[in-house]
């Protein structure tokens, strides 16, 4: 008996511990729901705000025609474009403006984005320890401004993970067809949408 009770009350201690650290456990299951489905709600407003934010730095004049974006956005088939094609032929049609940010490394960056001075306005190198200056120096000379983050007390430059590709479709990025195709749609959205058309 007195065994039991110890045991009850060292259960109810911890239980009481628990909850004081994670008052969410204390929320009834229709309450943790309505909070749930009101998240969900705000994420979806807080994200259409954010498209229409985007969109007022955008002129639809400056962009070209949906038939042009439909040609440089085949991803697939006989007449795809690389990502190398689709920056020197979306450069025209205003693909800085609709995509202002672009993630890649120095590698990549190098191989693929047109070689012109000042083409962003700032560049930012992260772990930048571990990148050799000669890789940096192409990047560089497309900015107009440059942050540059790291330590003395990262990794030195390693070769460990270094990787390249002669495949001039593999080069392009090709090999990540899943993200190239979710970018080419949003772009297709975003310029119908400009142009009043419906994306297909």
């Amino acid at each position: 008996m007195i065994r039991r009770t110890i045991r009850r009350e060292a259960l109810l201690s911890w239980k009481a511990r628990v909850e004081e650290s994670t008052p969410e456990l204390l929320l009834e299951r229709e309450e943790a729901k309505s909070k749930i489905i009101n998240l969900a709600r705000l994420d979806d407003e807080m994200r259409k705000l954010n498209r229409e934010l985007l969109a007022i730095d955008i002129e639809p004049a400056r962009l070209g025609s949906m038939a042009n974006w439909h040609n440089i956005l085949r991803l697939r088939g006989p007449q795809a474009r690389s990502l190398r094609g689709i920056f020197d032929e979306g450069n025209d049609l205003g693909l800085m403006s609709l995509r202002p940010i672009w993630l890649m490394n120095p590698d990549v960056a190098s191989r693929v984005l047109p070689l012109k001075a000042g083409q962003f306005d700032l560049v930012i190198f992260d772990e930048a320890s571990q990148i050799p200056v000669e890789h940096a120096a192409p990047s560089l000379f497309r900015a107009k401004r440059t942050v540059i983050s790291g330590d003395d007390k990262q990794m030195p430059p390693s070769s460990f993970f270094a990787s390249r590709i002669d495949d001039d479709g593999a080069e392009d990025g090709l090999d990540s067809d899943a993200a190239l195709d979710d970018a080419a749609t949003e772009a297709e959205r975003a310029v119908s949408k400009k142009l009043g058309i419906g994306a297909k």
